[in-house]
């Protein structure tokens, strides 16, 4: 069973380490990996920033979290686009499809419950929204 958690500053470590593997199997030149990570969104000073807002989720593959699936980094936003509040995820990272399905239906989820109208993120540079009510 998947143990889904919020995430605070104590995260920052598993987080860097995860993107680094990630970007390890993308670019070779270790040179060219530390100039990507200055403007990742899991560099030093987003992670500080949303880590600290209790709206961003980590998943583990198990409740004794062995196995880090994923995380998503997120704020609400007032006043955007007309609604009065949203959820913005910032950035999603995970290791498959199905990690990623789970951390926007645990946004969504966490967003409805907080009675927030909607949750925007970004997809291959095209924001996207999901309606958590009606309008």
């Amino acid at each position: 069973m998947e143990l889904i958690q919020i995430l605070d500053l104590t995260a920052k470590t598993f987080i860097r380490e995860f993107e680094l593997i990630k970007l390890e199997q993308k670019i070779q030149d270790p040179m060219e990996r530390e100039m990507f990570s200055w403007n990742a969104p899991w560099r030093e000073e987003s992670l500080n920033h949303y880590l600290t807002t209790g709206w961003s989720v980590g998943l583990w593959s198990n409740s004794e979290k062995k196995e880090f699936q994923g995380y998503f980094l997120a704020q609400p936003l007032l006043f955007y686009q007309g609604l009065t509040q949203v959820l913005w995820v910032e950035h999603i990272s995970a290791v498959s499809a199905v990690a990623s399905k789970i951390l926007l239906e645990t946004a969504t989820k966490y967003a409805r419950d907080k009675h927030l109208q909607s949750v925007f993120y970004t997809l291959n540079t095209e924001t996207k929204e999901i309606k958590t009510t009606k309008r």
